[in-house]
């Protein structure tokens, strides 16, 4: 997908990771935001971009986060193929708490506007998260929802 044609609207990837090809044209713009909760992750982009250190979940608080040592690979909730997959990695390193927010609560208190391109890389908590948009009114929701995922 090319999201060039998005630069001037209002960019949220979450699960950014060290900043893949999904938003690459669009690093420059104010309007993009990127949302990690791995902290060492945060960490190396928060004097880079405009980061936010939560998790995007279901419900706002705190919750588990499973950090693995095989890259962008770490979740709030990994699916079962997932997880069998990175055990032949030896990958599961440690689960810690993180921050979580709902999509609404985030544009509503945190950035105070909408989102028009919602890019999700969170490694198997989609479903979840976007059980979240049903009750969204038409205006909250963003125009355009990226799920970044491999097969």
């Amino acid at each position: 997908y090319n999201l060039n044609n998005w630069q001037k609207n209002y960019i949220l990837e979450c699960g950014a990771g060290l900043l893949g090809e999904e938003t690459a044209g669009l690093r420059d713009s104010n309007n993009c935001y990127y949302m990690e909760a791995h902290p060492e992750l945060y960490s190396c982009l928060k004097n880079k971009v405009n980061v936010f250190n939560y998790a995007l979940a279901d419900y706002d608080g705190e919750t588990e986060f499973t950090l693995t040592s095989h890259f962008g690979n770490s979740s709030i909730k990994h699916s079962e193929e997932h997880l069998k997959e990175l055990s032949t990695y030896n990958s599961i390193s440690s689960k810690i708490k993180v921050k979580c927010i709902t999509y609404e609560t985030f544009i509503k208190e945190i950035l105070k506007h909408n989102i028009d391109v919602l890019v999700l890389d969170v490694e198997g908590y989609e479903k979840h998260i976007l059980k979240t948009f049903i009750d969204l009114t038409e205006n909250c929701k963003p125009k355009l929802i990226v799920i970044s995922f491999s097969v």
